[in-house]
């Protein structure tokens, strides 16, 4: 009679009694993995049209490394599902087959090894201990440190006969991945017995006594050493003063270089980069009535703000411009909608939805540009002009419905509206040298101006004619001014230094306008063209202007960062504001008079108010024609209309005065150094 027992086991779990059974008969058969060349047959079941057998198989090895029961199973799942073609699909289906919570319940190959390992059968040891060194030494398979295969200890044969462990040169490793994943540390970790997590805690206990025992002696050796330190701290008291007080010399000569920048700035004109120094100073300890001072001549803003991101069809900011509204409010038009200004900031009054206009090759994105409200008492309504992205394009549409009044217009440029006679000024790239006069009703062309190179800077004037800047035919670096009628006549020109000047401003009541290009503005008469006034060159470009209501004042927006306010009857600098970062895109007078707005090209808006500071401090004794800080901002030294220099302390109060000497005839111009000394220059260039 012949038995075949087919399973897996040790010969000491067949034998019950060794006495009786010696098992001395018997030959073990050694089942190993499939190489992935024994598995060829498998991938060309698998090949199909659209996917490559091979390249299937390779991941089927690559998760279960040929283990004959796992293989069998993921192939027969990948023949039955034709969408399998990838190796990505060969993972999806592992994972769904093998890596989900309840796969070790369903699967029975992962049960029965599972059931192995948490019951290996290993005489002369209790449950807990044979599961506990099974776990430990799988543990040390999980981190990759193989175990010597050795027949003689039952732990190691255990691992082989629950299936997870395989021997390769004689050293144990887990067996495959899927393996590794589905019994994990974690899974490693639960499945540990009361009395390991009582040996864990057995552990822990001796080493918070280690560590105890370790601060202790830490403890006693910073005790000592303290007591050596404590001989020392006399000196260390010392140093620390003196670099304490080191440190604030240090300090006092850098605030005070920091305000001689400022001071040199103002005088040079660069503002952009005396805001920024000034921004460095606002929490120094060392500031004194002189910080008061140059914040007073900077002109803190009253209402500082920053306005959102720009849609992604932006290259760049397009916040230039102001708009007054019918009822006086000031906005700000962006790309994305407008914004009033108010006292604790800017808040969107209206989102602009994109204009498309049929036709329009650039229909995906348009912008506000020149946006001015003109009244129309034919319709009722206001209207504002658009221009489109990537390219000159300019159209009317109706402020309020977004309603196209005039459609775009490609390579072309509209200058100005004139919403009583519903007429407007249009410039063509097509036809250079030239600015159209049409009608708004029905888009026709009522006139034609031509002029050399007008570039748009066309305006009409309150007495019915238009207004031209343009390039001078016969001397370069001119500019005239053409004065046409609006049936097309040249009427006169005026000729102008403004090299280049294509931008016209007109005052609210019309009466004057400024034409600027450049770094410069001339301010003239729009009765007869005569100039008004000379507008001092400014260090950068003029991006912007704007006259007050009254049409006294002119506000600028420079490049360098600053706006400036001018007289129009003299072309003096009356007032200078600072504070942007960027260049300023535009400037405009609020509808109260006693305010003023700037805009960067970053989309920042800053408002001023226009009335005159208080004085911090008034010196009734300085009866001074120049005076200046001392550089250590302690003391002001003035020189007097009889050439008395005057010097006071202004921490102290105290004054010293020192009446000229015949060999100082004619004294002037003060100087401070750091020091006590002041440096006059005489007349002959000697300096005392």
């Amino acid at each position: 009679m012949t038995f075949c027992l087919v399973g897996v086991a040790t010969a000491g779990q067949l034998i019950r009694n060794p006495e009786i059974t010696p098992f001395n008969l018997g030959t073990r058969i050694e089942l190993s993995d499939f190489t992935l060349q024994e598995t060829e047959r498998y991938a060309k079941i698998l090949d199909a049209p659209g996917r490559s057998g091979a390249e299937l198989m390779q991941r089927v090895h690559h998760w279960v490394s040929g283990h004959p029961y796992l293989t069998q199973l993921l192939c027969s799942n990948i023949a039955a599902n034709a969408g399998i073609v990838s190796a990505h699909g060969v993972d999806r289906i592992v994972k769904e087959q093998f890596f989900s919570p309840e796969a070790r319940q369903r699967e029975p190959n992962f049960a029965d090894v599972e059931r192995r390992m948490l019951d290996p059968d290993v005489p002369g040891m209790s449950l807990e201990e044979r599961r506990t060194q099974l776990l430990d030494l799988y543990g040390r398979l999980l981190k990759g440190k193989g175990l010597e295969a050795s027949e003689e200890n039952p732990i190691v044969a255990s691992l082989r006969l629950a299936g997870i462990g395989n021997e390769k040169r004689s050293i144990l490793r887990v067996r495959n991945r899927t393996y590794a994943r589905v019994f994990d540390e974690g899974w490693r970790r639960q499945s540990l017995p009361n009395a390991e997590l009582r040996r864990v805690r057995g552990a822990a206990r001796v080493a918070v006594l280690r560590a105890a025992l370790v601060a202790g002696v830490v403890v006693f050796a910073v005790s000592t050493a303290a007591l050596g330190f404590w001989r020392l701290s006399n000196d260390r008291q010392k140093a620390i003063s003196e670099l304490e007080s080191t440190t604030e010399e240090l300090e006092r000569q850098n605030y005070a270089a920091r305000m001689g920048s400022i001071q040199f700035g103002m005088a040079a004109g660069v503002w952009t980069r005396v805001a920024e120094v000034f921004d460095q100073t606002r929490n120094d300890l060392h500031r004194g009535w002189e910080w008061g001072h140059v914040a007073m001549l900077l002109g803190k803003p009253d209402i500082e703000a920053s306005i959102p991101g720009l849609s992604t069809f932006d290259i760049q900011p397009d916040w230039r411009t102001f708009e007054t509204q019918p009822d006086g409010r000031l906005m700000v038009l962006s790309s994305e909608g407008l914004y009033e200004i108010q006292p604790k900031g800017v808040k969107l009054q209206r989102r602009f939805d994109r204009i498309i206009a049929a036709g329009d090759p650039w229909s995906h994105s348009s912008t506000p540009d020149t946006a001015q409200y003109h009244p129309s008492p034919r319709r009722g309504s206001i209207m504002r002009m658009w221009s489109a992205h990537y390219g000159h394009a300019y159209a009317l549409f109706d402020a309020e419905s977004d309603k196209p009044i005039v459609p775009y217009k490609l390579n072309s440029l509209i200058a100005d509206v004139d919403p009583v006679g519903r007429v407007y000024l249009v410039s063509n790239e097509k036809t250079p040298g030239t600015v159209e006069l049409r009608a708004i009703e029905g888009d026709r062309l009522v006139a034609t101006l031509r002029g050399p190179n007008p570039r748009g800077g066309a305006r009409f004037l309150p007495d019915g004619t238009c207004l031209l800047a343009t390039f001078n035919r016969k001397e370069r670096g001119l500019c005239e001014l053409q004065r046409w009628s609006r049936s097309g006549k040249a009427l006169r020109s005026t000729t102008t230094r403004l090299e280049g000047a294509s931008r016209i401003e007109l005052s609210g009541d019309r009466k004057l306008y400024a034409v600027f290009n450049y770094n410069r503005c001339e301010v003239r008469r729009a009765s007869d063209d005569g100039a008004a006034c000379v507008i001092p060159d400014h260090p950068e470009n003029i991006n912007e202007v704007d006259f007050s209501k009254d049409g006294c004042r002119l506000l600028t927006g420079c490049a360098d960062g600053a706006a400036r306010i001018y007289d129009v009857k003299s072309g003096l600098l009356l007032q200078v504001f600072v504070g942007h970062r960027q260049a300023v895109a535009a400037v405009a007078f609020l509808p109260d008079g006693k305010h003023c707005a700037a805009i960067d090209v970053r989309g920042n808006p800053k408002v001023w108010s226009l009335e005159p500071h208080p004085a911090v401090e008034a010196f009734d004794d300085l009866e001074a024609i120049n005076c200046f800080l001392s550089g250590d901002g302690k003391s002001i030294v003035s020189i007097s209309t009889d050439l008395t220099i005057v010097s006071r302390n202004l921490v102290t109060g105290s004054v010293v005065r020192r009446t000229p000497s015949p060999q100082m005839p004619g004294a002037f111009l003060p100087r401070c150094d750091q020091t006590e000394r002041v440096f006059v220059g005489l007349p002959d260039g000697r300096v005392a």
